[in-house]
């Protein structure tokens, strides 16, 4: 079952978008780790992206809108979170 209650007290702008995605979804950090080919345990790098600890890379967060079927306008909010450009 996916864990979709979390809390998102400490997110950013960008984590708080992302889970919404992975909630309207119904897909859990641990399993958007996991269907974007990352391994099962980082879904904590996930979380730390959510609360601006670290930076994802670029093609991860396309990744995961790929997974989570994001509408363009959406990947291009996560992106502009972390300063990468859509060009």
């Amino acid at each position: 079952m996916a864990r979709l209650n979390r809390d998102t007290s400490g997110y950013t702008p960008f984590g708080l978008l992302l889970d919404r995605l992975c909630k309207e979804k119904k897909i859990s950090f641990r399993q958007l780790a996991i269907q974007s080919g990352m391994s099962a345990t980082s879904h904590a790098s996930i979380i730390r992206a959510c609360r601006g600890v670290s930076t994802p890379k670029r093609e991860t967060i396309l990744k995961w809108c790929e997974v989570l079927q994001a509408p363009t306008e959406v990947c291009v909010d996560l992106l502009r979170a972390f300063h990468y450009t859509t060009e």
